[in-house]
């Protein structure tokens, strides 16, 4: 099946188009080779934005992540840690290096998709994250950590 493009004037395949789930035919209006164009020219011509816009979509992201992780909290199991930028996911029963290190966002996604079951993860602060694996290694260790926040 084809799909005729104003902006080129030409007739396409519909494999050409990315798919849209609103539009009446299902797909884009603007093929994939002018969707590529003018997202490069975007970048280009507000960096700014374009860095602005990357960093707040992977914050929101991570941050609905967590939230199914952490089951509806955004705190560390162990220290009570409240600080976004310090928590993490963590792996009960280790292993997770090989888990993420294929590729973060599809684990993040198959979380989403409830494809991950997240009954073997946790959320930790990076510290306590660290104390988890050294544990895991060479038995308990003689620390407690303890998250006391600043009066900022």
């Amino acid at each position: 099946m084809n799909k005729m493009y104003s902006k080129c004037n030409k007739v396409l395949r519909l494999d050409c188009f990315s798919n849209r789930k609103i539009s009446p035919d299902g797909k884009q209006s603007r093929c994939k080779d002018c969707m590529k164009q003018s997202y490069s020219e975007w970048k280009t011509r507000c960096p700014d934005n374009y860095e602005y816009h990357w960093r707040r979509h992977n914050r929101l992201f991570r941050e609905k992540v967590l939230t199914v992780v952490g089951r509806g909290k955004l705190v560390c199991n162990r220290c009570g840690c409240d600080k976004f930028e310090l928590l993490e996911i963590n792996h009960v029963n280790c292993g997770g290096l090989a888990e993420v290190s294929r590729k973060n966002q599809r684990f993040y996604k198959s979380i989403l998709d409830g494809h991950r079951s997240i009954d073997d993860l946790e959320i930790l602060c990076k510290l306590c994250n660290i104390l988890h694996y050294i544990e895991f290694k060479h038995g308990k260790q003689p620390y407690i950590l303890e998250w006391r926040p600043s009066n900022e």
